[in-house]
């Protein structure tokens, strides 16, 4: 693990905005499980805690739901607005984002920024077209969230990720997730997530995302072409799902190979899609 050259709290946004932007050495943490599980991203880096800044509350306006980006793991997992906000998914994500001890340690943020390929939540955020809110000194910038995981370190820059925005779904949309581990508290091979809506037996509409792939999560926006105004018969969707994984890069990694994942993809997505 790189040397730790020193630790500071931030009391105040402002504080932890001015010490990111005069000391390159500073690296922001909230929770500090990345600290634990990968180390510091430099030599002689300053920690610069800011887990007393005010950005963990969860709340439902009228048209979206609103995230801290420091609200832990755990409070995610428990609290009633999420387990029945758009099926209870974003609940269901944060409690098999890591184990009890790890869920009341880490934070929404580190969910998002750290090891993010491997993130339960990421793609619920995704297939939910969440936003993502970034305070530097210049002020407040939000990027849509798949835009902000193609160029993250741009992005994201010498500032804060203070903020998540989720759209309340359309009515009649399905929100679902599936996953595949070695075993049920291990970290997902895959985990993917969809939001789907049908007109009859007709998919009307259709998002989905997956982590477990590669770096980042990622939609699957030729899968999603592929099912457009398609039967919702599990067969069929799995079948069309099969032939579109085809164009989408998946890496192998000590878990499982990029076959074995390309294999059993369009079954989690048959089980998203039609809940079969």
């Amino acid at each position: 693990m790189p040397h730790v050259h020193a630790y500071e709290r931030a009391q105040s946004l402002e504080e932890a905005l001015f010490r990111l932007a005069e000391e390159p050495r500073a690296v922001p943490l909230a929770g500090g499980t990345a600290l634990m599980a990968y180390g510091l991203p430099q030599e002689e880096a300053i920690v610069l805690d800011i887990s007393a800044l005010p950005f963990d509350q969860i709340e439902m306006w009228d048209d979206r739901l609103v995230l801290g980006a420091l609200v832990s793991l755990e409070a995610m997992a428990r609290d009633e607005t999420l387990r029945t906000f758009a099926g209870g998914v974003l609940a269901q994500a944060a409690h098999a984002e890591a184990t009890s001890l790890l869920r009341q340690q880490g934070r929404l943020a580190g969910a998002l920024l750290t090891d993010v390929g491997q993130s339960e939540i990421a793609p619920v955020l995704l297939a939910l077209d969440a936003r993502v809110s970034i305070q530097r000194v210049r002020g407040l910038k939000t990027w849509p969230l798949a835009a902000f995981f193609e160029q993250m370190q741009a992005a994201l820059g010498r500032g804060v990720l203070v903020q998540v925005d989720v759209p309340r779904p359309l009515a009649a949309t399905q929100v679902r997730r599936a996953r595949v581990a070695r075993a049920p508290r291990d970290r997902a091979i895959l985990s993917v997530a969809g939001a789907v809506r049908l007109e009859g037996r007709r998919i009307a509409a259709v998002r989905l995302a997956v982590s477990g792939v590669g770096a980042l999560p990622v939609r699957l926006e030729v899968v999603e072409a592929a099912l457009q105004d398609e039967s919702a018969e599990p067969q069929h969707v799995q079948a069309l799902a099969a032939q579109a994984i085809a164009d989408v890069p998946i890496e192998d990694d000590h878990r499982a190979s990029a076959a074995y994942r390309r294999d059993v993809l369009p079954v989690l997505v048959r089980r998203v899609v039609t809940g079969q």
